[in-house]
């Protein structure tokens, strides 16, 4: 007796919120001092796009959960491989260019990239989605959380002028 696929797909939304913490806390400091980056992103904005798409993963995962029609499983499963694909790019990559530990790096690889695999085999394995199905909804879900977080830099920014 296994746990149903719709119960455990929520973990994800836990290790998420940890590594974006981890990431909201340190990424700037780290950016500050870990080489010639061009990071003109305040504390502010990115902890703010760091909420949206928190927030959008868990809407995610819970219209999955609640409908399991198709375009929820799009976003679903498209969404777990946008997390895990974050692990490798950028948090290896810039720790192997800047032979520094770049913030999200450890709870990745600890927490996502274990949890992510899994539930996208188990998923492919029962036949929750296709392959064709991964390649669509990481498309559309790479492209609406790349719209969400210029949105929320902008809107930061926004926001922080005005005060």
């Amino acid at each position: 007796n296994r746990v149903s696929y719709k119960k455990i797909a929520w973990i994800p939304a836990v290790t998420e919120t940890i590594h974006n913490i981890e990431e909201a806390v340190f990424l700037q400091g780290w950016a500050a001092s870990s080489g010639p980056w061009n990071w003109h992103v305040t504390a502010f904005q990115f902890r703010l796009a760091v909420i949206a798409v928190t927030l959008l993963i868990y809407m995610v995962i819970y219209y999955y959960t609640r409908n399991g029609n198709k375009f929820s499983t799009h976003l679903f499963c498209g969404t777990f491989v946008i997390i895990l694909v974050n692990v490798f790019v950028p948090h290896m990559a810039a720790s192997v260019l800047t032979a520094s530990y770049s913030p999200g790096v450890l709870s990745g690889i600890i927490l996502n990239v274990p949890i992510t695999f899994y539930l996208l085999r188990r998923g492919l394995r029962e036949q929750l989605f296709t392959y064709s199905m991964l390649a669509r909804g990481t498309a559309v879900t790479a492209l609406v959380m790349l719209l969400l977080i210029a949105l929320s830099f902008t809107a930061g920014g926004f926001f922080e002028q005005s005060i």
